[in-house]
């Protein structure tokens, strides 16, 4: 047992990239949430996925991923009067954490 904890402790302070096998069949993983997030522009679609990314960066540290779910436009008679994305983003919510297989 001291043999994992002087492991985990070195592995804590060198950062590996993970995941990585330890030889007592331990697996170090990322644990990741997805959320999802809507957000408007009247400029653009480019313009809402950058306004999505800002909102969410205004709580959420460390983003992996944005992907588009969905675009939407609104319109006021004929004309458009605001663009709309819907965007799944993925976050990292705590460092390593260990696995056991099976």
């Amino acid at each position: 047992m001291l043999i994992i904890i002087g492991l985990w402790k070195k592995l804590q302070r060198t950062r590996v990239v993970l995941p990585v096998t330890l030889p007592s069949k331990i697996r170090i993983i990322d644990v990741v949430k997805p959320i999802e997030v809507s957000a408007p522009s009247g400029r653009g679609f480019d313009d809402a996925i950058k306004n999505c990314v800002a909102k969410i960066a205004q709580t959420v540290k460390s983003m992996d991923t944005v992907s588009i779910k969905d675009l939407s436009v609104h319109l006021k008679g004929n004309a458009i009067e605001s663009y709309g994305v819907v965007c799944n983003v993925s976050f990292r919510v705590a460092g390593p954490v260990r696995h056991l297989p099976g």
